[in-house]
C-alpha cells in the first residue's frame, strides 16, 4: 500500500475548510507544530480512513468530529500492485455515516470509478484482504502510533504470527489449498457424472434410435395436415363472412322490430293543437304593439319634461346644501360664546395671579433682607467666639509673653496693650450668642427658600395664564371668520336657488315639481305594467306553439330516423303529417319482412360450409382446429429434436470422457495431495519460524547499533533481549527502560521493512508518531539515520514521522508544517 493523497475535513481539529496532504513522490517526511495542532491527527486520518477506526478509538468514532461540526469526511487515495484505490468515509452525528471504497483508473482528478463499494462491512473486508493486514497487524508493524510503539515487540508468538503472515503474504498459501479442493471437488463431480453416462450409453443409443423413428413419424403426419390446410383455411374465412353478414342482418332486423312507431290519431291531435296557438300568438301580438306604442308616447313626455326633472334635482341639492351651512353657522357662534367666556376666565385668573404674584415678591425681597441680616449676625458672632479664644489664651499665656515677640500660638508680635485692653468676655456667652446666630440664619433660609419657590411658581403660572390668553384669542379671531365665510356661502347658494326656482319661498317651489315629476312617473309605471302583461301572454302563447310545432317535429324526427338510419327510401315526402305517418309505417313492415327472408337464406349456407368443415376434420382424425394440431406437431417435432441432438451429443462425450478417465483420476490424485501438504499445520510454522528468525537477526543488527553495542535479540525468534554488556545476559523485553523499549522497536520495524521489501512484499508505507524525546542525541542520531536508510532504498516507499524533537526536525527536508490557530483552536496548515 502506497498512499497518494489525504483529505481530512471537520476531523478532530481541522475545520471546515479541507486539509489536503500530497504524498506521491515523497519518501521521508516530517510532521511539527506545536502540542495540540492536529500531528497525530493525519495518521489518525490515514488509519480511519482505511479501517473505520483509530488505534485510541475502536469504538465511538463520532467523537473524531469537529466539535463545532455535524459530521466529518475522510479521503485517503491509494495504490496497491499498480492499481489506484480511493476510499472515502463520512461521519454524522445524526443519521448514517458513509463508506465508500472506489477503483479508480489512473492517479487523476478526472479518473473513471472502475469499481465501487458501498457498505461498511464490504469495505472493510476489501481494504484487508487488498492490505494484507488486519487493523491490529497494521497498527503494530506499519503504523506505530503514539504510546504504541512496543505492540508487536511485547505481543503474544501468535500475534506475531498474524503480523508476519500479512506482511509477507503467506496468507495465499490458505488460497492455494483452497484452490486444490476445489479443482478436486470438481473432478470427482466430474468423474461420478461420467461414470453415471457410461452405465446409461446402452439404454442412451436405444433411446436414440427410438427419437429418429418418432421424427420421422411426426413429419410425415405434419406434411399430410399441411397439404389439407389452404382448403380448410378458404373454408374458415368464408364461415367468418357468413356469420358477420348474419349478424349485421340480426341487428339490422332487431332495429327494425324495435323502432319507434308514431300514432296517426295523436299526430292528427298536435297539428290542430299547433293551428290553435299560432291564431292565438297573432292576435296578442297586434295587442302588444298598441300596448308598446302607448308606452313610447308617455315616454316622449317623460324626456320633454327631463329639463324641469333635471332643475329640481339640482335646486334639492342645492337646498340641502344651505341646510347643511345653516347648521354649521349655528354651532360655530355658539363656540365662538363658549371661547369667549372662556377667555374671560382665564384673564380673570391671570389678574389674580398677578396680584398673588407682587406679593410673593415682596415677601422673598423681605426674606432676602433678613437673610442678608442674619448671616452678618453669624459673621459677628464668630468673630466674637475668635476674639474670646484669643483673649482666654492670651489671658493663660499674659505671665509668659513679651512685648514684641512672636506669639507661641499664632506666631504674630506681641502687644500687651491691645492685649490688656480687651474687656474680659466670658467663652461660653461667646459660643451662646454663636448658637443663636446659626439657629436664626437657618430660619432664614429657609424662609428665603420658600418665599423664592412661591414666586417662581407664580411667574410660570402667570407665564402660562398670558399663552393662554393668546391661543383662546387667536381660536376667537379664527370661528369670528368661519363665521363670516359661513353666512357668504348661505347669500350665494339662495341667489343660485333663485336662478333656478324663480321667486317664492323654495321649499314650496320644490314641493310642486316633485309632485309633478311624480304624476309623471306614476303614468309611465303604469303604461309599462300594461306592456309588460301583454308581453307575458304573447311569451305564453310563442311558447305554446313552440311546444306544439316541437312535438310535430320530434315526430318527424322518428320518420327521419328510420328512413336514414335504416336505409328506408322514404321517397316523395307527404304534406299531410299524418299521411307521411302511414306510409312511413307501411315502408317499416315491408324491410322487416324482407330482412327475415335474408336472415334465413344466409344461415342455410353457414350450415352447408361448417358440415363440410366437419366432414374433413374428421377425414383427418384431429383434435380441434387443424392449425393447432400442425402447431403441437411443430412443437413435438421440435422436443423430439432437440432430445436428439442432446443424446448425440451425450454418447460422443461419453465416449470420450471414457477415453481420457485416467488421465482425470491422476490430475485429481495430484490436486489431492497438493491440499494435504497445504493443510500441514507445520508447513505455514516452518515459513513462519524461518520468518521469525530473520527478522530477528536483522532487527538485532539494528537493535545493537541503535543501543551503541548493548543489546541484541535472541535468535531463537522469541524475540528477548542479549545485554551484550552483561555477560549476555537474556532479558524480557519488559525490563528495558522507555527508551531502550523505543529503540527495540524501533530496531523491528526497520527489520520488518527491510525483509518486507527484499522479498517484494506490500509494506510501502511506515509511520512513526513520537516516541524520540527519550532518546539522547547519540541514540536519536542513530535511530534517524536507520530511518533514513529505510526510506533511501529502491522501493518507492512512504516514510512519515510525527515528531516535537527540535534536532529530529533538523534533519528533515521534506516537512508537514501545522500551527494552531490561537481564536478557534482549529489546526492551520502553514506547509503540506
Amino acid at each position: 500500500m502506497r498512499p497518494l493523497e489525504l483529505r481530512l475535513r471537520n476531523f478532530r481539529s481541522y475545520g471546515d475548510e479541507p486539509s489536503v496532504f500530497d504524498f506521491r513522490g515523497r519518501r521521508l517526511v516530517g510532521v511539527v507544530g506545536p502540542i495540540g495542532s492536529g500531528k497525530s491527527s493525519i495518521l489518525d486520518g490515514i488509519a480511519f480512513s482505511l479501517y473505520g477506526k483509530t488505534p485510541s478509538l475502536s469504538r465511538g468514532t463520532k467523537s473524531l468530529i469537529h466539535q463545532r461540526a455535524d459530521g466529518c469526511v475522510v479521503t485517503f487515495r491509494f495504490s496497491v500492485d499498480d492499481e489506484v484505490w480511493e476510499v472515502v468515509r463520512a461521519l454524522r452525528r445524526k443519521g448514517q455515516s458513509q463508506h465508500i471504497l472506489y477503483r479508480l483508473s489512473s492517479d487523476t482528478a478526472d479518473a473513471d470509478k472502475v469499481e465501487t463499494i458501498n457498505l461498511e462491512a464490504d469495505v472493510n473486508a476489501r481494504i484487508v484482504d487488498l492490505l494484507g493486514l488486519e487493523f491490529d497487524a497494521f497498527t503494530r508493524s506499519v503504523l506505530l502510533a503514539q504510546g504504541r510503539f512496543s505492540e508487536f515487540l511485547r505481543a503474544a508468538p501468535a500475534e506475531r504470527d498474524v503480523v508476519l503472515k500479512g506482511l509477507f503474504g503467506h496468507e495465499r498459501i490458505d488460497v492455494m489449498r483452497q484452490i486444490a479442493k476445489d479443482r478436486v471437488a470438481a473432478l470427482d463431480l466430474e468423474l461420478a457424472r461420467g461414470e453415471s453416462e457410461a452405465a446409461n450409453l446402452d439404454a442412451l443409443r436405444q433411446r436414440s434410435d427410438t427419437l429418429e423413428e418418432e421424427v420421422e413419424a411426426l413429419t410425415e403426419r405434419r406434411t399430410v395436415l399441411q397439404e389439407a390446410l389452404p382448403a380448410h383455411n378458404d373454408d374458415l374465412e368464408l364461415v367468418g363472412i357468413l356469420r358477420r353478414e348474419i349478424q349485421v342482418l340480426t341487428g339490422r332486423l332487431r332495429g327494425l322490430s324495435t323502432a319507434a312507431r308514431p300514432n296517426p290519431e295523436e299526430v292528427a291531435s298536435l297539428s290542430k293543437t299547433a293551428a290553435a296557438a299560432e291564431e292565438l300568438r297573432a292576435e296578442i301580438a297586434i295587442e302588444l304593439t298598441a300596448a308598446e306604442a302607448a308606452l313610447a308616447a308617455v315616454g316622449s313626455e317623460v324626456t320633454a319634461n327631463a329639463e324641469s326633472r333635471a332643475n329640481t334635482t339640482e335646486a334639492l341639492s342645492i337646498l340641502e346644501e344651505r341646510r347643511l351651512h345653516h347648521r354649521r353657522l349655528s354651532d360655530l357662534k355658539e363656540a365662538a360664546g363658549k371661547q369667549r367666556a372662556d377667555l374671560e376666565a382665564i384673564m380673570s385668573a391671570v389678574t389674580d395671579v398677578e396680584s398673588r404674584l407682587q406679593s410673593a415678591a415682596a415677601a422673598a425681597d423681605t426674606a432676602e433682607g433678613r437673610l442678608i441680616g442674619a448671616r452678618e449676625g453669624v459673621q459677628a458672632a464668630e468673630k466674637m467666639v475668635q476674639h474670646q479664644q484669643a483673649a482666654d489664651m492670651a489671658g493663660t499665656l499674659r505671665h509668659e509673653l513679651e512685648d514684641g515677640e512672636p506669639c507661641p500660638v499664632c506666631a504674630r508680635p506681641v502687644e500687651i496693650e491691645l492685649l490688656d485692653a480687651v474687656p474680659p468676655v466670658a467663652l461660653e456667652e461667646a459660643w451662646v450668642q454663636l448658637e443663636d446666630a446659626q439657629a436664626r440664619l437657618a430660619e432664614a433660609e429657609v424662609a428665603a427658600q420658600a418665599a423664592l419657590s412661591d414666586r417662581t411658581r407664580l411667574e410660570t403660572e402667570l407665564a402660562h395664564g398670558n399663552r393662554r390668553v393668546g391661543e383662546v384669542q387667536e381660536e376667537i379671531d379664527i370661528a369670528d371668520r368661519s363665521v363670516a365665510e359661513q353666512s357668504e356661502a348661505i347669500t350665494g347658494l339662495e341667489k343660485t336657488l333663485a336662478s333656478i326656482l324663480g321667486p317664492g319661498d323654495p321649499e314650496e317651489l320644490i314641493q310642486g315639481r316633485k309632485e309633478a315629476i311624480k304624476a309623471l312617473d306614476q303614468k309611465l309605471e303604469q303604461a309599462r305594467a300594461h306592456r309588460d302583461a301583454i308581453r307575458v301572454r304573447h311569451d305564453e302563447a310563442i311558447l305554446a306553439e313552440q311546444q306544439a310545432n316541437k312535438q310535430l317535429g320530434a315526430t318527424q324526427l322518428i320518420l327521419a330516423e328510420l328512413a336514414g338510419k335504416l336505409e328506408l327510401d322514404g321517397g316523395e315526402v307527404p304534406s299531410d303529417p299524418v299521411s307521411h305517418v302511414g306510409a312511413m309505417l307501411q315502408r317499416l313492415d315491408d324491410a322487416i319482412n324482407e330482412t327475415s327472408k335474408s336472415v334465413e337464406t344466409t344461415q342455410q349456407d353457414l350450415a352447408v360450409v361448417e358440415e363440410r368443415m366437419a366432414e374433413r376434420i374428421e377425414e383427418l382424425a384431429v383434435q380441434g382446429p387443424l392449425v393447432d394440431a400442425i402447431g403441437r406437431l411443430d412443437g413435438q417435432l421440435q422436443t423430439a429434436t432437440l432430445e436428439l441432438e442432446s443424446l448425440a451429443e451425450r454418447i460422443v462425450a461419453t465416449t470420450e470422457m471414457l477415453k481420457g478417465r485416467d488421465a482425470k483420476v491422476q490430475v485429481r490424485d495430484t490436486y489431492v495431495r497438493i491440499a494435504a501438504d497445504l493443510s500441514t499445520a507445520n508447513f505455514v510454522r516452518y515459513l513462519l519460524d524461518a520468518e521469525r528468525q530473520r527478522l530477528a537477526e536483522l532487527g538485532s543488527e539494528h537493535f545493537q547499533r541503535l543501543s551503541a553495542g548493548r543489546y541484541r535479540f535472541d535468535t531463537d525468534g522469541s524475540f528477548n533481549v542479549i545485554d551484550l554488556t552483561a555477560a549476555d545476559a537474556i532479558r524480557k523485553p519488559d525490563s528495558l527502560s522507555g527508551g531502550e523499549t523505543f529503540l527495540a522497536s524501533l530496531g523491528l520495524a526497520l527489520a520488518l521493512a527491510e525483509l518486507v521489501g527484499r522479498t517484494g512484499g506490500r509494506l510501502d508505507a511506515f509511520f512513526l508518531d513520537e516516541g524520540f524525546g527519550s532518546l539522547d542525541p547519540e541514540h536519536l542520531d542513530l535511530a534517524m539515520d536507520g530511518i533514513e536508510a529505510v526510506a533511501a532504498g529502491t522501493m518507492d516507499r512512504l516514510v512519515l514521522v510525527v515528531s516535537h524533537v527540535a534536532e529530529l526536525r533538523e534533519r528533515l527536508e521534506d516537512l508537514i508544517q501545522l500551527d494552531r490557530d490561537p481564536v478557534s483552536g482549529n489546526t492551520r496548515v502553514m506547509r503540506a
